[in-house]
């Protein structure tokens, strides 16, 4: 059995990420295509995390099952995501949700 690298801290400046632009798709969205960028900072698929940084112009996605969990930590703007029921979770600048 092979040894895995110890974990190590991860330190993302998002001044430094070189974001490219994202080729959407207009059916994923309710709303006007938005623009939208992407860097990604690491990826280990072994244990299904990828960590990046993303931006977007205002937009709303289409309903339907997300196929994934995500943490959001906003540094600029503001966002809101409907559950379920209804109910929405908002983040603004500085704050995180999950």
């Amino acid at each position: 059995m092979t040894a895995q690298p110890a974990p190590r801290p991860l330190r993302i400046d998002p001044a430094a990420l070189a974001l490219e632009p994202l080729d959407l798709d207009p059916a994923a969205f309710q709303s006007d295509l938005p623009v939208q960028h992407y860097a990604l900072v690491f990826e280990d698929a072994r244990i299904g995390l990828a960590v990046g940084n993303w931006d977007t112009t205002t937009m709303q996605e289409a309903i339907g099952p997300y196929p994934r969990d995500e943490y959001i930590t906003v540094l600029d703007g503001s966002f809101a995501i409907l559950d379920g029921a209804g109910n929405a979770v908002e983040g603004h600048a500085g704050q995180s949700a999950t």
